[in-house]
């Protein structure tokens, strides 16, 4: 990932962002003077552009929405973003999102997109197909991204371990993918340099955080404007079933150990039911993933701050305030403004 400024390296600075839309080889990139970027962990596609304003006329004085440079035909939107300030300039990549609404007006457009895993969503199969028993879920996910026009990206570090026994791909191809990520231990998010990158959902304890927010005065950290922590037990599951598809065979997990431990904090049951899931390996993967993706969230803390543009999904981070002190916790969720003097909402799951 491309290195990117800290709040306390822009402070003083300016940011603005530029995008890109392109179709069949014709493309054009027009600067933005509104938008933000949303991802949330619990949703599917995960990442959204709303609200993205650019010109309706170009620099030649063209009118793009009307020469079908900018449309919701198949068009793809790239966001580009920059930044200058007196410590140094930066340049980073947002991502690369299906355009799937554009809104005209005298002179701007407002644009809606969305990631491209909607387009493997929207894209359903014929039949179902079998995998070959010793296909890697990565090779699996690659083929069906490629069927799509979809660039992949993944960390070669990561393990690359082999399909589970008795694996087909269902004629749901979006379904299909994210019982793939789970059987890898990935979430899909845009890359930098366009199409989709594979990154490894985080497990245990965190170690140390890439960002801080604080209402007190650290200079080393974004400064908190507003943080209330509203306590819901709806919002925590420590125990997963999964029942197997077409058997009586059902398969589990939950919390031993910590605040969130079943003889601790009673059992809150969250029941997953997918056709895809057809074998009982397959259906204790998808329990244990889940379990551990339900109590990264637990309770959710919504901080609105500085934009801090290292902050990425599941990224540890330290929030501190006056009333609770310093808790630390997992990004799920965040609202970025693509526009400078703007501020951003990152949503927080901790233990408390």
């Amino acid at each position: 990932m491309a290195a990117v400024p800290s709040p306390v390296e822009l402070d003083g600075g300016r940011f603005w962002c530029t995008a890109s839309v392109e179709l069949a080889g014709h493309s054009v990139t027009l600067p933005v003077s509104a938008g933000r970027i949303v991802w949330q962990a619990d949703q599917w596609p995960g990442t959204q552009i709303s609200g993205l304003t650019v010109p309706r006329f170009d620099d030649e004085d063209t009118d793009v929405y009307g020469a079908g440079l900018v449309g919701s035909d198949g068009h793809r939107v790239r966001i580009q973003a920059n930044a200058e300030s007196a410590a140094g300039s930066w340049s980073w990549g947002l991502g690369e999102f299906l355009v799937n609404r554009v809104t005209p007006g005298p002179v701007s457009l407002e644009i809606d997109a969305i990631d491209l895993t909607e387009l493997v969503i929207r894209h359903e199969a014929r039949v179902p197909r079998p995998v070959h028993q010793t296909a890697r879920p990565v090779e699996v996910m690659a083929t069906l991204l490629a069927e799509d026009n979809i660039n992949f990206w993944f960390d070669p570090s990561l393990p690359l371990p082999r399909i589970r026994d008795g694996f087909a791909l269902g004629t749901d191809r979006g379904e299909t993918l994210q019982e793939l990520s789970t059987m890898w231990g990935v979430f899909l998010y845009p890359h930098s340099t366009g199409g989709l990158g594979a990154f490894p959902l985080p497990s245990g304890p965190i170690s140390e955080p890439v960002a801080r927010f604080s209402e007190l005065d650290a200079s080393d950290s974004a400064p908190i404007i507003d943080s209330v922590l509203d306590l819901d037990r709806s919002q925590i599951f420590n125990h997963v079933i999964v029942p197997v598809r077409d058997s009586e065979k059902v398969a589990e997990a939950y919390q031993t150990t910590g605040c969130y431990a079943v003889d601790r904090y009673g059992w809150q049951s969250l029941r997953l039911d997918s056709n895809a899931v057809g074998h009982y390996a397959e259906a204790q993967g998808m329990a244990l993933t889940q379990l551990a993706k339900s109590l990264l969230r637990t309770v959710t803390r919504p901080v609105e701050s500085v934009p801090d543009w290292r902050v990425a999904p599941y990224s540890p981070v330290a929030v501190e305030t006056h009333a609770d002190g310093e808790q630390w916790g997992r990004v799920t969720g965040f609202e970025l403004p693509l526009t400078h003097g703007e501020t951003a909402v990152y949503h927080v799951g901790m233990e408390v």
